[in-house]
């Protein structure tokens, strides 16, 4: 799946969304402006730093803007609720079909994985069919 790298600043004042706007177009730092401004405190946590975001059936309006303005682009402040965000986008990785090669040892790992757990299971039904299984209530409620 295509993704895209992001960051956020959401500020409930649309002056001071502007004004961080204006700051970043003239090259301030982006992250340094978030851990400033930032109103929200994950995001002044992380610098605004979202990550890198996947286009998906259902994205929300952040992801969408950021790929509709593409790679190493400031968005202009929009109004999601009771805030304004600042987005800057960065790295951008196009969707594309990973070869067998690059997908063996994780689809080796998975049937391996599904193995074991059906082995598990036949292995748990016929130690039950052949030891008959008591469970004492009283003492598991004690336990607990």
């Amino acid at each position: 799946n295509e993704k895209i790298q992001v960051w956020d600043i959401p500020v409930k004042s649309e002056e001071l969304a502007r004004k961080i706007y204006r700051r970043a177009l003239k090259g301030e730092d982006f992250q340094k402006l978030a851990k400033t401004y930032a109103e929200t405190s994950d995001l002044k946590n992380r610098k605004g730093y979202l990550g890198f975001r996947f286009r998906r059936a259902r994205m929300n309006e952040v992801t969408r803007r950021a790929f509709k303005a593409g790679p190493n682009k400031i968005i202009e402040p929009f109004r999601i609720g009771a805030y304004y965000h600042v987005v800057k986008t960065g790295k951008y990785e196009p969707a594309y079909q990973k070869s067998f090669q690059d997908v063996r040892a994780s689809i080796e790992g998975e049937l391996r994985t599904q193995k074991e757990r059906e082995m598990k299971k036949q292995l748990i039904e016929e130690l039950r069919k052949k030891y008959v299984v008591w469970i004492n209530e009283s003492l598991v409620r004690r336990l607990n």
